[in-house]
């Protein structure tokens, strides 16, 4: 029987000595081309037809060398197929040998980089022991300098120590000129003690627009004349056509400035709020509506209890609505 042939470089792949598919165990017809796989798990070489490729390839075999192989008649020894596995024995031994050598490189590799290093601190350290020897040239010309200069301010004193007369006749004319300058500052502080009294007075009428301001009463009544200039009184008196009296409430909404003062007026099956916001230092006032609705309970309760009173064509505070002397809650 002929022993197979074993090309140049020792790696022609052969069938192994059976003559059935290793998956689908089918018998292999003469020259019908088959491929080896190797089983990872076993480590054994299979001959697998073409119809079982892609399920060699699902179960993680892989293919060994030249993908077809023909299958002969005459199959080969098994001293072919022990050869050829010692082949690859051998091979796998030789491939060992080359990572060893490998792992020695990398090892000598990183020995070289780390005397590289070394070699860098060396260099680093010259070159600090360089830097201190420009640092110590670097004082000895700056004392060589401050003797110099000391030396120059020496003959620069006694130029000034010349000039000294001079300066006398300086002086007195900047006495003269401080003289004149006493009179202006005398002038502003005049001026000034002016606008001070003027600030004095500002400041009075300021505490008395703010100390009416804080008069709840005061402030009520004059939101209310506000509120009856307004277009929003139009609203209320063409409402209260239709919708009877309404119930009215003044009260003052906080103590920032200018001060708020909201009037609610509610219906049975409607309501507004109006925000009237005074100052009267500044003299300005202004009033906006709030907000509205249509059931009165949306309202906090002691809103709906009137201290005031639509008369004809202006809200007044209740007291007022009977004639009765000034504002009252």
């Amino acid at each position: 029987m002929p022993t197979p042939a074993v090309s140049e470089d020792g790696m022609n792949r052969i069938a192994e000595n059976t003559a059935s598919c290793a998956l689908c165990r089918r018998h292999l017809l003469v020259g019908e081309p088959a491929r080896l796989y190797q089983d990872p798990n076993s480590k054994r070489f299979q001959k697998v037809c073409a119809l079982c490729y892609e399920q060699a390839d699902r179960r993680g075999w892989r293919p060994d060398g030249r993908p077809i192989v023909a299958v002969h008649a005459n199959p080969p020894s098994d001293h072919a197929i022990r050869e050829r596995e010692g082949l690859i024995e051998r091979l796998r031994g030789q491939l060992q040998s080359v990572e060893f050598d490998l792992d020695q490189v990398r090892n000598a590799l990183a020995k070289a980089e780390q005397q590289a290093g070394e070699l860098r601190s060396v260099k680093r350290e010259m070159k600090e022991l360089t830097g201190e020897l420009r640092k110590k040239d670097r004082e000895i010309k700056t004392l060589t300098d401050d003797r110099r200069r000391s030396e120059e301010r020496a003959a620069h004193a006694e130029a000034a120590h010349r000039q000294e007369i001079s300066r006398h006749h300086e002086v007195a004319a900047q006495l003269d000129s401080r003289d004149a300058q006493l009179e202006q500052v005398e002038t502003r502080l005049s001026q000034l003690e002016q606008e001070l009294e003027r600030e004095r007075r500002r400041y009075t009428e300021l505490a008395e627009a703010r100390r009416k301001e804080g008069d709840a009463r005061q402030i009520r009544r004059l939101a209310l004349e506000a509120f009856n200039r307004s277009e929003y009184l139009d609203r209320v008196v063409a409402i209260s056509r239709s919708l009877g009296d309404p119930v009215v409430h003044v009260e003052v909404d906080g103590c920032e400035l200018p001060r708020p003062v909201v009037i609610s007026v509610a219906w049975d099956i409607s309501w507004y709020e109006f925000v009237v916001k005074l100052d009267l230092h500044e003299q300005t006032v202004s009033v906006e509506e709030a907000r509205r609705g249509d059931d009165p309970r949306d309202l906090p309760p002691h809103r709906l209890h009137p201290n005031g009173v639509l008369r004809s064509d202006r809200v007044v505070l209740t007291m007022q609505a009977y004639g009765v002397g000034a504002a009252s809650a």
